[in-house]
């Protein structure tokens, strides 16, 4: 359920982010207005969300009720999308109400699940009131017979709005940027959501007419009264005025906008490609402006620009070396070497590598094209493999006191009376030295009577004094191995039983 809230929350965020223009009371009216080339019984009809407020609200506004616009009924298409904002017919309730699996379910305004957080009367989150102030007033004078008579002018940024009247024969009119968005023409609007950029507006008509707006709005509002017949409003009942309240932004509060940023270029040369990021920024009091990103919570009510990826350090970038893989090693088992190719290369504006010649690259450190390889240890070579076993003895490296051959791998395996130990001395040690010993090398086993053995010591370079190894165990195995290059005058080795 939790991941279903959330995923919810997203679909209300990415509908809001993403649709400049549209406001949360149109994606319903997207939802059922998808049914209008749909044949309902055998017609063709305009569907639009039911939002009678007597009738419809939280739980019952997320079944997806929609009335049809010619036929005049209502019909449940199941349930709106997770994500449908289900406050629309409170437009002053100070938490954003989402709908999830049918029911709907409250946020605070940081967005949070039944978080604490409201927006105060400022329309600001978790604000304490201080930037804005209270707007009452009230009309008890006939307006104008069979014409419009401007009652009130609502700022930009106002808050809260709730406008009242009880004629029955009058109706309220309301205009934003020169355009009759309710009522005009001498007729009256019909009770439902109206929409206007990013105002979302909510009127019930009749007796009790009213005209509620959650804001902070985005344009100046003007609101007109039209009477079809002579009334005057009853001066002894506070309740027979035309009358409003509102919450009117002070000049020193603080404004939000979309700023939009500019991401590092991807590459640095080639074809690369720079992404734009937009947040929300604080601007500070009025004529100040800090940019001081803050929580996207306080920008929901301004639309949202779309951000554009733009293509950036088109130019070649400078050429350098490239290098493949490395091959495989020349031998099956000890250690050999191995190769690799390189090529000099330029990245191009098209974002593609360009081979050149090697010359191009002669200002460049060439990279290294060989190495030396280890592959597993040989430890079976039957040309100069023996086993010796006695309480003591000795043995040398092949062709000792002359160079040992290159590409060799000797073991020689050494046994001695049960309840001893070996301890194992060298002579003399001259091999090629390496770090790791990689190259040419002695190595010195303990034996077990289940087949495996444990790698003790490995020797390498030339050793001036006598190097002892001691094998805690009855049996061990030495291995010599030598490379495909280098070679030196190799050892001598002598060994006897040492009483543990």
């Amino acid at each position: 359920m939790m991941k279903r809230r959330l995923n919810a929350l997203f679909v209300f965020l990415h509908h809001f982010f993403n649709c400049p223009g549209s406001t949360q009371y149109q994606f319903a009216e997207e939802q059922c207005g998808s049914r209008d080339n749909i044949l309902y019984k055998d017609q063709l009809t305009t569907w639009l969300p039911y939002t009678d407020r007597s009738q419809t609200s939280g739980d019952d506004f997320c079944q997806h009720n929609c009335v049809s616009y010619g036929l005049s009924k209502v019909v449940k298409f199941g349930q709106f999308t997770d994500g449908t904002r289900c406050d629309v017919l409170n437009p002053l309730e100070d938490k954003t109400a989402i709908c999830v699996e049918g029911e709907c379910k409250h946020f605070g305004c940081d967005l949070e699940e039944d978080s604490d957080r409201r927006f105060d009367s400022c329309g600001v989150c978790d604000g304490d009131n201080s930037t804005c102030e209270i707007q009452t007033g009230g009309v008890s004078h006939p307006p104008a017979y069979y014409d419009y008579t401007n009652l009130l002018e609502i700022p930009i940024g106002s808050t809260y709005i709730n406008i009242t009247q009880p004629c029955g024969d009058c109706h309220f009119a309301l205009i934003i940027e020169d355009q009759y968005v309710i009522g005009g023409a001498g007729e009256r609007g019909k009770s439902r959501a109206y929409s206007m950029g990013d105002d979302v507006i909510s009127y019930v008509g009749g007796d009790g007419e009213s005209i509620q707006i959650r804001g902070p709005t985005s344009s100046k509002i003007t609101i007109q009264v039209y009477a079809s017949t002579y009334h005057v409003f009853d001066d002894a009942k506070k309740s027979s005025e035309a009358r409003w309240v509102f919450f009117k932004p002070i000049q020193d509060r603080p404004a939000y906008r979309w700023s939009i940023v500019d991401t590092p270029c991807s590459k640095t040369c080639g074809y690369g490609l720079q992404m734009q990021e937009v947040i929300c920024t604080e601007l500070g009091l009025v004529g100040t402006l800090d940019g001081r990103s803050v929580k996207p919570f306080h920008c929901l009510h301004l639309k949202k620009p779309e951000p554009v990826t733009e293509p950036c350090n088109e130019f070649d970038c400078p050429h350098r070396w490239e290098v493949g893989e490395w091959g495989d090693c020349s031998v099956s088992c000890g250690v050999g070497v191995r190769f690799r190719q390189a090529y000099c290369v330029r990245e191009n504006t098209a974002g593609l590598i360009e081979i050149l010649p090697h010359v191009t690259c002669a200002d460049r450190l060439e990279p290294l094209l060989e190495e030396h390889c280890e592959a597993p240890a040989c430890l079976e070579d039957v040309t100069c493999n023996k086993t010796i076993f006695a309480s003591e003895g000795s043995f040398t490296s092949p062709n000792h006191p002359g160079n040992y051959p290159t590409d060799i791998n000797c073991i020689t395996r050494i046994k001695v009376n049960p309840g001893y130990w070996i301890d194992l001395t060298f002579q003399s040690f001259e091999l090629e030295p390496a770090p790791g010993c990689i190259y040419d090398y002695v190595e010195v086993f303990q034996d077990r009577e289940d087949g495996t053995r444990t790698s003790i010591a490995r020797l390498c370079g030339t050793r001036k004094f006598r190097s002892s190894v001691v094998v805690k165990g009855n049996s061990a195995s030495v291995l010599f191995h030598s490379d495909v290059i280098v070679t030196r005058r190799g050892f001598v080795a002598n060994f006897s039983e040492l009483d543990p």
